[in-house]
């Protein structure tokens, strides 16, 4: 008989999923139910694949029961509550669970109460607040009246479950407080159970510099770090990270800005809670303001992490019990007062360990994962044997993870082992421009050569040789579709109902090809027919990003008088927010890109160099200058990369050449440009070179210099550091430098003809640093860029998709880094 648990909540899980608040097994402690439905009071739209993780094993349902509003209900009146308890009640009569569990006491408790007394079902209640404090006790009546009026009126929900609910079952110990004074018949103190995996000890407590200080917190009136904020003022050599939203975000960052300190404060909206646990050991100290009656989840983790924390003294009332001076240092909620407390920290080594050495201990004996699930485990087991159940339904604990306990999901008739592995392929270029533009880079499409079929789909109309481009597949065999999608005039606006027979078509293409794992190229067109078809086919997909859209496009396409580019643009946005919510793996191209996932709250994204060209990068071994001295620039000639100043730069150096690689529809421009500076004659334009001659080209040349306004670096500059070239950039008109542009690889200059001109100068005559920069340029190059590297990344990832997919054997899908000749040539011989 299948262990089923009806868990009724209160909460948005897509706004969990936003936050990255995704808990493994939170609502299956110990993996005891094969089976659980959860019931939401509240309407949500959220992938169920998202949240499978925080049910373990178990197979999980989920159904929104959205509860009348207060106005609707005429300020919760029991009898227009009366339809909504029915259809409640319904739905666990046919789901017939052996256990209710509700996280709080207002409408999901309410709603488990009136199931319990229909159902003869054991009921255990969560509380996440004390109600008295957190909500009655923090709002007046006076301005606030509305508000306050809704929490009063909760006390219908609180009434009712009080009375009910078998157990009920604080978060933190001053929740008993409430217990207590409403005659609670029996309450223990079960803290929520964290992260049971990525939760790492911290081991070193040497500073850093600048030191690190982490602060977790919802950006609300009752968390309100802006005191923490103001306190760096006085931490001068610190940095202070806060990850967390709310309707103060806007607010604290004008704290920051207003207190001086914007560049030391890194506001993180949301974080995988995986990411986050990671991370707190490598920070130096945890600070948060919190004046809720209880210990947040947030500190505990950095309890057990090991973390010297300093928090608020709470303005009113006293302060949870868990604040004990042997592992919390409390403060006055002032900038002085932390600030003071940080500093004594930082000067402090042993007192610094020894708080964060004592919290740990201490955390681990009382909030460890393990403990914590347990409890909840011994409860639910108590709850079940006193319902008379125990002989017939037996709990059996299992604390490993959701990849090791879950049922293998293979998608349809696709077997893992067979010999054919197959890659779809979704991509937005037109294969004939790369052609004509030389860009061929081998294995681009099947790094490692892991896939010997690939299916590769354009969403836009081609014209191309499959034979151009074999390279790209590798040793694959490949095959090539054309299925343009419908135009932003034909789709009006790219409606999605408009879109649905092209969506229709891509899927049944994918469905006969019977892919293992889908790439797309861009979260735009690409994208959404990717997730459309991984959507109906259940396949892994794989997404990479080589723009960023909200700077790279919509920031620099102004709606005036570019409105109809920037309406395209924005439309763009049905294509991102399916891409986003839908893919597997999201893979920047550089840095920046991790920016904007973490703005649209991506699940899981790692940066993922593009791959270079494996063969042809030849390090550069001489600096002694050529004569006349040779200048290279390899540059789309287009507005955001228009290298007009670098053209004009050449008239301040009479004994330069500049070779300019490239085309684009300012072409013409640019011709124009180097015959008016009068410089025609050593300005030397070549439209296009095939990637492999590029690449040996590269060391041949005294110096890079290339302009781009895009927010991330080019394939072609970092082939230029690979080579060892001294590299000369233009800073960004708008908005920060790509992170990747660090003073010892490359020189920045503003974007005229006399910063460029000074810099090249410069380099031409002083051979030294010349040099410097460009051996520093390929050390740096070869650690971050390599080839090799970069392409082993993608297998790994690859890899992980697989597995988590699959479960296959991964010495079956070992990678091949041999080139097509060095294939071929085996087979001859």
């Amino acid at each position: 008989m299948p262990k089923r648990l009806l868990v009724i909540i209160p909460d948005r899980l897509g706004d969990l999923v936003k936050k990255g608040e995704i808990t493994e097994r939170y609502y299956n402690p110990g993996n005891v139910f094969d089976e659980i439905l959860i019931v939401k009071t509240i309407e949500d739209n959220v992938d169920i694949k998202l949240v499978q993780k925080m049910a373990g094993k178990a197979h999980l349902q989920m159904v929104d029961l959205p509860m009348p509003t207060f106005t609707q209900s005429l300020g919760y009146q029991p009898w227009l509550l009366r339809h909504w308890v029915n259809r409640g009640i319904e739905l666990a009569r046919q789901y017939n669970p052996q256990l209710i569990r509700a996280h709080s006491n207002f409408s999901a408790g309410y709603l488990a109460s009136k199931i319990k007394l229909d159902l003869n079902v054991p009921l255990i209640v969560s509380i996440h607040t004390q109600p008295d404090t957190d909500y009655r006790g923090l709002t007046k009546w006076w301005p606030d009246w509305k508000t306050r009026l809704v929490y009063e009126r909760y006390k219908v929900f609180e009434n009712l479950t009080n009375r009910t609910a078998d157990w009920i079952l604080p978060v933190y110990d001053s929740g008993m407080e409430y217990c207590k004074k409403h005659n609670v018949r029996r309450a223990v103190t079960c803290y929520n159970a964290l992260n049971p995996t990525y939760i790492l000890p911290k081991e070193d407590y040497e500073l850093h510099s600048p030191i690190r200080i982490l602060c977790v917190n919802r950006m609300i009136a009752c968390k309100n770090p802006d005191m923490i904020i103001r306190a760096m003022k006085y931490v001068p050599n610190a940095e202070l990270t806060i990850v967390g939203q709310g309707e103060l975000a806007d607010y604290e960052k004008q704290v920051a800005v207003e207190s001086g300190v914007a560049d030391r404060i890194h506001f993180i909206p949301s974080i995988p809670n995986d990411d986050l646990c990671q991370m707190y050991k490598d920070y130096d100290i945890y600070s948060s303001h919190v004046e809720a009656w209880g210990i947040g989840k947030s500190t505990i983790e950095a309890l057990l992490v090991g973390l010297p924390v300093v928090l608020n003294l709470r303005e009113s009332g006293a302060q949870p019990i868990e604040y004990t001076p042997d592992i919390i240092q409390l403060v006055p909620n002032t900038p002085e007062d932390f600030a003071r407390a940080f500093n004594t920290l930082i000067a402090n080594r042993a007192e610094r360990e020894k708080l964060g050495r004592n919290a740990r201990l201490i955390a681990e004996q009382k909030w460890s994962p393990q403990k914590a699930e347990s409890h909840f485990v011994e409860i639910y087991q108590q709850a079940l044997d006193e319902a008379r159940t125990a002989e017939t339904f037996s709990l059996t604990p299992s604390m490993q993870g959701m990849d090791a306990a879950r049922n293998l999901r293979i998608f349809k008739s696709v077997d893992v082992k067979e010999k054919s592995k197959r890659l779809l392929v979704v991509i937005p270029d037109r294969l004939e421009d790369l052609v004509v533009k030389g860009e061929i880079t081998e294995r681009y499409y099947n790094p490692g050569n892991l896939f010997n079929e690939i299916l590769l789909l354009k969403t836009i109309g081609d014209n191309v040789d499959p034979k151009l481009v074999q390279k790209m597949a590798g040793k694959a065999h490949l095959q090539m579709i054309d299925l343009p999608m419908p135009t932003f005039t034909q789709s009006l606006g790219y409606q999605p109902w408009l879109l649905e027979k092209w969506v229709k078509q891509g899927i049944d293409i994918a469905t006969q090809f019977n892919p293992h794992l889908i790439r797309a190229h861009s979260n735009f067109s690409s994208g959404y027919l990717a997730s459309k078809i991984k959507l109906a086919l259940d396949v892994p997909l794989v997404v990479s990003l080589h723009t960023q859209p909200d700077v790279d496009l919509r920031m620099y396409t102004h709606w005036w008088p570019n409105w109809k580019n920037r309406l395209v643009y924005e439309r763009y946005k049905v294509f991102e927010n399916l891409t986003n919510q839908t893919a597997d793996w999201f893979l920047p191209a550089y840095d920046s890109g991790m920016e904007y996932c973490k703005k649209h709250h991506i699940k899981r994204a790692i940066t993922c160099y593009n791959v270079l060209n494996p063969t042809s990068i030849h390090p550069k071994q001489n600096y002694q200058l050529h004569s006349p001295v040779k200048i290279l620039c390899v540059n789309r000639l287009i507005p955001w990369k228009n290298p007009d100043m670098i053209i004009r730069a050449m008239k301040l150096l009479p004994n330069a050449e500049l070779t300019i690689v490239g085309q684009g529809e300012l072409a013409e421009y640019e011709k124009q440009v180097a015959l008016e500076a009068g410089v025609e004659d050593r300005i030397h334009f070549i439209p296009s070179i095939p990637n492999d001659d590029l690449c040996r080209m590269y060391k041949d040349f005294d110096i890079y210099s290339s302009h781009i306004e895009w927010w991330g670096i080019g394939k072609s500059t970092i082939e230029a550091f690979l080579t060892g070239l001294p590299v000369v950039l233009n800073q960004r008109d708008i908005g920060p430098d790509p992170v990747e542009y660090t003073p010892d690889i490359v020189w920045l200059v503003p974007n005229t003809a006399e910063a460029f001109a000074e810099a090249f100068t410069k380099l031409i005559e002083n051979s030294s640093e010349r040099e410097k920069l460009g051996r520093n340029a390929r050390k740096n190059a070869e650690e971050r860029w390599l080839p090799r590297k970069t392409e082993n990344r993608f297998v790994e990832i690859y890899h992980r998709a697989l597995q988590e997919t699959y479960n296959v054997d991964l010495s079956e899908w070992q990678p091949d880094f041999r080139s097509l000749k060095e294939i071929n040539a085996k087979e001859v011989i």
